[in-house]
């Protein structure tokens, strides 16, 4: 069963690798359509130096992979190798067997590139998405994302933020301003499709775990996913046993790995996942600092 589940997390990444290469290869690359990521920065590098687009990719996914392994452990390593490989891959293929030229759109109309723009970042997004759900990575500016949170203790959602800002800007500077504004119309579907295919709108779980297996379980979401947690007191309705219930907070990120965590240490546990719109405090978003809302007065 094991082996079923580990090829069918394989066959999804390279489902998810295959979309991805496709929106850029086919809708973003011929239009020069920057909306961060690896590549925005190959349409940068070709624009700027002339540099072949997939072997621009493929040279960044390396060179990131090299530092992320440094840098980060044999835990990202194995977690984005077959991207690291598979996409480039796909972009090679696209590019040099199909040719970008295939389903691309003629650039000196604003429709066009308007069309190219949504589609090429909704399959990009939604590649991305079908990574996550995975339990994968697309590789890449991820690095970039992880080194922040390790070195600077920078929140995930807000250096992935800066990261593509920082790769569209410079898009704005190499292809202009008004070219620069489709980048964004392309990022914001990414984000948007993101969202709607991995967790429904919401970026948070709130997590209930029974298991007889709480302190390995415990000690994984402490030093593994560096989340705190809460223990509560219960007794089985049916069994009459004691159990500890665990709460915890989460990112969407760490969604598949808490889930394969808890099954691997307890397969009887009992995880309840449960979508938040919001968690404020440490570690999340923080409380809006406001003034109290008046009470109306009450007429007698």
């Amino acid at each position: 069963m094991a082996r079923k589940s580990w090829f069918l997390s394989l066959l999804q990444l390279a489902v998810a690798n295959i979309v991805l290469a496709s929106g850029t290869s086919f809708f973003l690359a011929p239009l020069n359509i920057v909306n961060g990521g690896l590549s925005g920065i190959a349409i940068i590098f070709k624009a700027l130096w002339g540099w072949d687009l997939d072997v621009t990719t493929a040279i960044f996914a390396w060179l990131l992979f090299l530092l992320g392994y440094v840098t980060l452990g044999k835990s990202f390593s194995i977690k984005t190798l077959f991207a690291t490989i598979s996409y480039p891959l796909f972009v090679v293929i696209f590019i040099r067997f199909i040719g970008i030229d295939a389903l691309a759109f003629e650039a000196s109309n604003d429709i066009h590139r308007l069309l190219a723009s949504l589609f090429g970042g909704a399959l990009v997004g939604f590649g991305v998405a079908l990574a996550f759900l995975a339990g994968g990575s697309t590789g890449g500016v991820d690095v970039l994302v992880l080194l922040g949170k390790k070195w600077f203790d920078w929140t995930t959602s807000a250096t992935a933020f800066w990261v593509d800002v920082l790769i569209i800007g410079l898009g704005f500077l190499v292809f202009g301003v008004y070219q620069g504004l489709f980048g964004i119309i392309s990022t914001v579907m990414s984000s948007l499709v993101i969202e709607l295919v991995f967790v429904g709108g919401s970026k948070m779980y709130w997590v209930t775990i029974i298991s007889h297996q709480t302190k390995p379980i415990l000690d994984y979401i402490h030093h593994q996913l560096e989340r705190g947690s809460t223990l509560l007191p219960a007794i089985g309705g049916y069994t009459d046993q004691p159990y500890q219930v665990i709460q915890v907070a989460i990112a969407r990120h760490d969604y598949y790995a808490l889930k394969q965590a808890v099954s691997s240490l307890d397969p009887k546990a009992f995880v309840i996942f449960t979508q938040a719109r919001s968690i404020h405090g440490e570690g999340f978003d923080p409380f809006p600092v406001s003034p109290l809302p008046k009470r109306r007065k009450v007429k007698s």
